[in-house]
């Protein structure tokens, strides 16, 4: 198994990053406040990434790129901008991919085609005429599996973010002449963050390898949503006890971080229903 990344995810990483930086951090505070969903630089923007269609085919509008994509993107806009993430997500998991996966060739060339290219925000897709069918059904989990990943995917930038922010208070905060990051119980937090953290990011990108492999996924959908989720709710906790008071106002940006966390152990099916999901999985 190959741990290194290809090329073209890393300079994916690198512009979804930079685009996170420069355009969503500055004002992400600001429209949480506001409760305010800013689309041009939520999603509009991203078309010039072309992130909307990022897993659809070429004739479709997309990008023609892998399920790891798609999930470096979610979790690069997290980091930052937890909201834009779960657009990203959403737009593309439940809005475009079932008119993708199971929509005629007349649905995918008027609905399809322009959210790939980023012209048409979508929102639940395509409405299945056979919703109360057992391939409806069927339809549905298939559905559900991809976007628990890329709400994993969410949660694990969300996870990054509060590590990085509480690393770097710990480096320039200083007490007892030193910074806080040379205590043993500060440097043993940040230890644990950083291990969970790989932890949950191997589990993200093994159900997004199945994907594009073709492989099975349901179950590994099912534990990279769980377990990233319970990791990004456990590190933003911790990560505002490191920063104390400061973490707990919103000159800071964890207390957000950590509101942003908790909801990802809910929707797309609770952490409760994840397990109900492995465990069928692995009782089979």
């Amino acid at each position: 198994m190959d741990f290194q990344l290809k090329k073209e995810h890393q300079m994916l990483r690198k512009a979804v990053r930079d685009y996170a930086k420069k355009e969503l951090a500055p004002s992400a505070s600001e429209r949480d406040a506001e409760e305010r969903f800013d689309r041009e630089i939520q999603f509009d923007k991203l078309a010039e990434l072309e992130l909307p269609g990022i897993i659809f085919p070429e004739a479709y509008g997309g990008a023609q790129a892998d399920y790891q994509s798609y999930v470096i993107a979610i979790e690069e806009l997290s980091r930052v901008c937890a909201s834009s993430g779960v657009v990203l997500s959403a737009h593309v998991s439940l809005g475009s991919n079932p008119i993708y996966l199971f929509g005629t060739e007349e649905q995918k060339q008027k609905f399809l085609t322009p959210m790939a290219e980023g012209t048409k925000l979508g929102c639940l897709g395509l409405t299945e005429p056979e919703a109360g069918s057992d391939a409806g059904g069927t339809h549905a989990s298939a559905v559900l599996d991809g976007g628990r990943i890329g709400i994993a995917a969410q949660a694990l930038g969300i996870a990054q973010g509060a590590y990085e922010q509480a690393l770097s208070y710990a480096q320039k905060r200083q007490q007892f002449g030193q910074p806080i990051g040379k205590f043993q119980a500060v440097q043993f937090k940040l230890a644990d963050m950083a291990t969970q953290i790989d932890a949950a990011r191997f589990m993200v990108y093994r159900a997004a390898w199945c994907v594009d492999n073709k492989k099975p996924y349901t179950k590994e959908a099912a534990m990279a949503k769980c377990f990233a989720s319970d990791v990004a709710m456990w590190v933003t906790t911790e990560a505002v006890q490191v920063l104390g008071g400061y973490g707990y106002v919103k000159d800071y940006p964890l207390e957000r971080m950590m509101r942003d966390a908790k909801i990802t152990q809910i929707y797309e099916g609770t952490n409760e229903i994840q397990r109900v999901v492995i465990g069928a999985n692995i009782m089979k």
